[in-house]
């Protein structure tokens, strides 16, 4: 079926990279041989410019895409003929139309947010973690430069986020980093009884104690908290760089590695503390600093390894139409 008069030509957008530059001006050749007989309007779309699709479409350029009909790999007269045949007699159905038109269409104000939001929300969640931990930090800073008034009210800030106990949070300015309960068997160390005064197993004074100028001040998250913000920050900042370039990780290495191993070491304290009577022929449990950065690591850590490229998988259909979008209209 060819194109009758008073038909709008096909728009047919061409996919290519600097690499296959030459291939890109043979298959333009080609396509052209076509234009008595399927009249078309050929869009050179250079994806170079573009890493994201530059690595999803590199395996497959030079390509030919009208809406969703695409032909890639061989070029001969034959394909190219079913190609132009099939998009001819498709663009008379109105929702391919439609499609095809839109492909084309430069984007929208919302269009270019949405787009901008899965090009750089890697950039967005790091920016809010470094925000989040600074603010945590700067409480102990505040405290120890004697603006008590706005220390005070950055460790109420995080209260709701994070048990904050003294005995389980690393000090700043003060004789040790740590603090531990007599229960955590570290020798070498004063323990937060000695050192503060305060009973070991009286949790709400833990956790608004917030120190002295002798022991410092506490970081306004615990340790394990530390653990895992900094290390999805680290992550997060990692997979900037190598976003095209790595792999996503099984869900059960996640769970088994990220998952399992803060929910014993975390779970086993609590037992502890609650003493529930059928639980206890359990020994009494205190975890180490060493235990809790590293439970809080591989849980921070592998939870922003998979969810974040789980996250690009999911969005990646979309990102890819509206990246086109954006290279095709400044191909015009």
């Amino acid at each position: 079926m060819k194109k009758t008069a008073g038909q709008a030509p096909l728009k047919i957008a061409l996919f290519y990279s600097k690499a296959n530059e030459e291939a890109k001006i043979k298959l333009a050749e080609r396509v052209a041989s076509f234009q008595t007989e399927f009249p078309h309007e050929l869009v050179l779309i250079d994806v170079s410019s573009s890493t994201f699709l530059y690595t999803k479409m590199q395996k497959s350029l030079p390509r030919l895409e009208i809406g969703d009909i695409a032909l890639q790999g061989s070029f001969d007269s034959l394909r190219l003929a079913h190609f132009f045949e099939e998009a001819s007699n498709r663009s008379g159905e109105m929702g391919v139309k439609i499609e095809q038109e839109k492909q084309y269409l430069p984007l929208k104000a919302r269009e270019k947010r949405e787009l901008f939001l899965r090009r750089h929300y890697p950039l967005l969640i790091a920016g809010i973690l470094s925000l989040y931990l600074g603010l945590a930090f700067l409480a102990p800073i505040m405290m120890n430069a004697g603006n008590t008034l706005t220390a005070q009210r950055l460790y109420a800030l995080f209260r709701p986020f994070c048990h904050q106990m003294a005995s389980r949070s690393f000090f700043l300015y003060g004789s040790q980093l740590v603090y531990p309960t007599s229960l955590a068997h570290m020798e070498g160390l004063v323990t937060y009884g000695e050192a503060s005064g305060q009973r070991e197993n009286d949790i709400s004074a833990a956790s608004h104690f917030v120190g002295n100028e002798q022991m410092g001040y506490k970081i306004a998250l615990c340790q394990r908290d530390l653990a895992i913000y900094s290390s999805l920050l680290g992550v997060t900042l990692l997979f900037i760089f190598i976003r095209y370039k790595g792999k996503n990780i099984p869900w059960y290495l996640w769970a088994l590695l990220g998952l399992v191993p803060i929910a014993l070491d975390g779970g086993t304290q609590i037992v502890s503390i609650i003493r529930l009577p059928l639980l206890n022929w359990i020994p009494a449990r205190e975890s180490t600093p060493y235990l809790r950065l590293i439970t809080g690591m591989l849980f921070g850590g592998l939870t922003a390894w998979y969810g974040l490229f789980t996250s690009d998988e999911i969005i990646e259909e979309k990102r890819i139409m509206l990246e086109k979008r954006a290279l095709a209209s400044r191909a015009k």
